[in-house]
């Protein structure tokens, strides 16, 4: 007798469920009548959905009951909004006809949810996501014109740039690189420490960048604490198969002083510099070489600045569910110390002062060497 009233009482919620919800079923059909395989059939705000079968068809369960809206998604089409009556305990019959406009646009069509991995350390869709996190893609980059990977960043909500050093909503302050809060990660791969300074941004070429994910808030439970103040994790694209190359240029000048006493120089300054990406691939080995230069005269006097950077990336599927990636990259920095103390009555710096910096950097997975030399400066 008790083994039945628990058997009751176990079936007592899905009784009341069935009660309360319907099913919807049907077809999804383009203008010719085929089936639209795959289509995705969802009951917005709710949990019912249902992808298309090889037949067209579809079934709809635990649609609460009333006047619902149904929603038809299938990339390449538009996407088609109905209303039916679902009655507490019944099914009922809809069928879709998708259609392709013409014209139609790119915001027209079925948009797929992005993808991030930083957040939780495992693939998430975006609206899923717990934390807040703001992506920059690879396009927002290009229309942005970046030169380096902080030049795109520093756009992102609640993300700001001072003196070259990251804050987060505010996280690290202004330390002069005593001790950085926010994490830089490379394709997951820690590049900075919390007590070693600022992140290098231009270790990476920023051509080679897809997307940019930057987790807002504490990330420590994760990733330790170097990232009390949040995360950044530029994520490289993938080597495609067979041989490609990729070319990116770019190139300006400088405006010269609104008044003759205040010129510096003789010339137009200029600003410019080449990337070049080569790539090979073939299973089980992928591999891409990277290569870039810019130089800058600067808007001011005694600011020229020279750059190089070398960058490398290999990987090798060991079966079909592991893979093992190789990346590394040097960069070199040759520019003129910058002229401080105020006002300079002549507009020739002393010969002396004209001193060169270097600064060589290397990196390779958690290799992270940073070497300074610093060229004859003299007073005045």
């Amino acid at each position: 007798m008790k083994r039945a009233c628990l058997c009751l009482l176990a079936l007592l919620p899905a009784a009341v469920r069935g009660q309360s919800t319907g099913i919807v079923y049907g077809s999804v059909r383009d203008p010719a009548g085929g089936p639209v395989r795959s289509a995705h059939v969802t009951v917005p705000g709710t949990r019912a959905q249902s992808t298309v079968d090889a037949a067209g068809g579809y079934r709809l369960v635990d649609v609460p009951a009333g006047r619902m809206v149904l929603e038809a998604l299938m990339i390449g089409y538009l996407p088609t909004f109905d209303t039916v009556d679902v009655a507490a305990g019944d099914s009922v019959q809809h069928d879709f006809v998708l259609r392709l406009g013409t014209p139609y646009t790119p915001a027209d069509t079925f948009r797929l949810t992005p993808i991030v991995v930083t957040a939780g350390k495992r693939q998430q869709f975006l609206e899923d996501v717990v934390a807040s996190v703001a992506l920059v893609t690879d396009s927002a980059i290009a229309r942005r014109a970046a030169n380096t990977i902080d030049e795109a960043v520093d756009r992102a909500p609640g993300v700001q740039f001072l003196n070259g050093q990251v804050n987060i909503r505010g996280s690290t302050g202004y330390v002069q690189g005593l001790g950085a809060r926010v994490l830089l990660l490379v394709d997951g791969v820690p590049t900075n420490q919390g007590d070693r300074g600022g992140a290098t941004w231009d270790l990476v070429p920023i051509d080679n960048v897809e997307r940019v994910e930057v987790v807002k808030g504490a990330g420590s439970a994760l990733y330790g604490s170097a990232a009390l103040g949040g995360v950044i994790n530029l994520i490289t694209r993938d080597i495609p198969d067979d041989a490609h190359a990729r070319v990116r240029v770019l190139g300006g000048g400088f405006a010269g002083p609104p008044h003759d006493v205040w010129k510096f120089r003789d010339y137009t300054g200029i600003e410019g510099g080449v990337d070049v990406t080569a790539s090979w691939g073939r299973d089980p080995f992928h591999g891409a070489v990277s290569a870039g230069t810019r130089h800058s005269d600067g808007y001011r006097q005694q600011d020229q600045r020279d750059h190089w950077q070398l960058a490398g990336k290999g990987d090798y599927r060991l079966d079909p569910v592991t893979r093992l990636d190789v990346s590394g990259a040097w960069a070199s920095d040759q520019y003129q110390p910058a002229i401080h103390g105020g006002y300079r009555r002549t507009r020739r710096p002393h010969p002396l002062r004209q001193g060169i910096r270097d600064r060589d950097r290397f990196t390779g997975g958690i290799v992270d060497t940073e070497l300074a030399r610093t060229g004859l400066v003299v007073p005045d």
